[in-house]
């Protein structure tokens, strides 16, 4: 048991063995979610964005080489700010 105050820092990977994706995982299943006809690209079509646009999105974060999703979208491709208006809002 332990007594006095404690931190426990975990790395993105201690949940992977309950079948949550790697940060690098989970932009894969991004880029994968992405493709042509799936819920997820249906859903953001919905929701107002066009297909080039998501495309655009897609091909950028897939071919980023960075190591997840929420880098890519502080960093982009080539360390400018990127913040994807048509994935998060405006």
């Amino acid at each position: 048991m332990i007594t006095r105050k404690t931190v426990l820092a975990l790395g993105a990977g201690a949940s992977t063995p309950f079948g949550f994706p790697t940060s690098r995982g989970l932009l894969m299943n991004i880029c994968q979610g992405l493709g042509v006809d799936s819920e997820l690209q249906r859903t953001l079509l919905a929701l107002g964005n066009s297909e080039g646009g998501l495309e655009e999105f897609r091909q950028a974060l897939d071919g980023s080489m960075q190591p997840s999703v929420e880098y890519f979208c502080l960093t982009g491709d080539a360390g400018t700010p990127v913040l994807p208006t048509h994935l998060v809002g405006q």
